[in-house]
């Protein structure tokens, strides 16, 4: 593959990981460290919980503005 292809790539996975953050209302931060945020886990539990996720489209919304 070329280096044009190989960008093109990355870069898709890139957005589709974007994507995906955004959807769940969270930082790039957050999804890699979040067993070091207590606010990010159920109370009482080590599962993980994001408190403000307002589910896919309302996310969207506010992230557009």
């Amino acid at each position: 593959m070329s280096q044009p292809t190989w960008m093109g790539v990355y870069g898709a996975l890139l957005l589709a990981r974007h994507v995906r953050l955004i959807s769940r209302n969270l930082t790039t931060n957050e999804a890699i460290n979040y067993a070091k945020y207590d606010y990010l886990k159920k109370p009482g539990s080590q599962r993980f919980h994001n408190p403000f996720n307002r589910g896919a489209l309302r996310n969207w919304t506010r992230f557009c503005g």
